[in-house]
């Protein structure tokens, strides 16, 4: 159900572009050049530990990557067992990294789907 639901919140935040750091870039380009360094910028101040919020690339990027991790680690372990943190932190890293690496670019949200599409799939969810 979790996994379900923080999908379906990057598709809720997909079709609105202020949700989206790449929208965000492609507006200020229009204003002016950009610092080189605008988006690993934009990307370090948007993922950090104190900051991470609703913004579409960090879904699509990170925080549904790490969600599948957690629940494919969790269901492998035995009745009794606890996470291994090691593990976990390991594939947050890597997570973390391939999203310093690729860029923005790659996460533009598509056009297929409507609010009232998600809207209808987020109540699906809660309802089951």
């Amino acid at each position: 159900q979790l996994l379900k639901l923080i999908r379906a919140m990057g598709d809720l935040l997909e079709t609105h572009p202020d949700f989206s750091m790449n929208a965000t870039l492609d507006r200020l380009r229009e204003v002016g050049p950009l610092n080189p360094h605008a988006e690993m910028t934009l990307k370090g101040n948007a993922e950090n530990s104190y900051c991470r919020s609703y913004i579409y690339e960090l879904y699509r990027a990170i925080y549904i990557p790490e969600a599948e991790v957690v629940c494919q680690h969790l269901a492998t372990l035995p009745d009794g067992e606890y996470p291994d943190s090691a593990y976990l932190e390991e594939q947050e890293k890597s997570i973390r990294d391939r999203f310093y690496v690729t860029p923005l670019e790659t996460y533009r949200p598509g056009k297929d789907k409507t609010l009232s599409q998600v809207a209808a799939n987020i109540c699906t969810i809660l309802e089951a």
